[in-house]
């Protein structure tokens, strides 16, 4: 499959799959899920699903039930998407966000030390 291809329904899947997330999955008060990156597998058989979950603390008890709720979440993507098969989703936190969060932290207190001095 040309790269194009991969990269269209990889989008389609991480669009459509924040949008039934926000509507359809009980999902912890004052929790936000965004979908950071979506990965197909040559096979089109698994989709790694990279997640970024605010706050922190709600990280772990979220990744555990998007990774129970893996099957429901896939049942509603096969009525939006028109592509068989549906991959089998894999939830995987995204330290991307969370790691920037505390550099630009770390830098602005560093700025504040040296306004400061």
């Amino acid at each position: 499959m040309d790269e194009k291809r991969i990269q269209r329904i990889q989008n389609t899947i991480q669009n459509e799959l924040g949008r039934i997330i926000q509507e359809e999955f009980d999902i912890p008060p004052k929790t936000l899920i965004s979908i950071t990156k979506v990965e197909i597998s040559p096979d089109k058989q698994n989709a790694n699903i990279y997640v970024s979950i605010f706050p922190d603390e709600k990280r772990d008890h979220t990744i555990d039930l998007l990774k129970k709720g893996a099957g429901y979440l896939k049942s509603f993507l096969e009525k939006r998407i028109r592509m068989h098969p549906i991959p089998k989703l894999h939830f995987t936190y995204d330290k991307t966000i969370a790691q920037t969060s505390r550099v630009y932290a770390l830098m602005k207190h560093r700025d504040t030390k040296k306004s400061n001095a």
